[in-house]
C-alpha cells in the first residue's frame, strides 16, 4: 500500500516540477523536495507532521520519532536484527541491539509462548 501511494506521488511530483521547468525524470529524484527539488528542512517537515496530526486528531510525533517508531514495530514484528540494522543504515550491529534492547527484551520473553504455539501447528 505504500509503495502505491508513494508511486501516486512520484507522478503527481514529476507533473508539479515540471509545471516550475523541473524535470524529476531520474532514478535519484529526492520524494518529498522544496520548490527548489532540494532536501526538505526538517523544519518543514515537522511543521507538515505538526499540521496533519492536528488536523487528524492524533499526537504529533518528530521525523526521528517515527522512524524509531517504524524500527520498534519491525523488531517488534519478528524481523531479524541484521535486517533492522541493514534497514536503518547503521554501521554496527551493537548501535541498532543498544537502542532496541527494550524490544528485543520484550520479544525474548514470549519466545517459549512463541515456540509452543509453532509446535502445536
Amino acid at each position: 500500500m505504500t509503495i502505491q501511494i508513494l508511486k501516486k506521488w512520484q507522478l503527481e511530483q514529476r507533473k508539479q516540477l515540471l509545471k516550475i521547468g523541473i524535470n524529476a525524470m531520474n532514478n535519484k529524484q529526492i520524494i518529498f523536495s522544496n520548490y527548489e527539488n532540494k532536501y526538505s528542512r526538517d523544519s518543514t517537515v515537522n511543521l507538515w507532521i505538526k499540521q496533519i496530526a492536528k488536523k487528524a486528531g492524533l499526537y504529533q510525533i518528530s521525523t526521528h520519532g517515527l522512524r524509531h517508531t517504524h524500527a520498534t514495530l519491525l523488531v517488534a514484528s519478528g524481523m531479524d536484527i541484521k535486517q533492522v540494522q541493514a534497514r536503518l543504515g547503521h554501521s554496527k550491529i551493537d548501535t541498532t541491539l543498544n537502542i532496541y534492547t527494550h524490544v528485543l527484551k520484550e520479544k525474548n520473553d514470549n519466545t517459549g509462548d512463541e515456540f509452543a504455539r509453532y509446535m502445536s501447528n
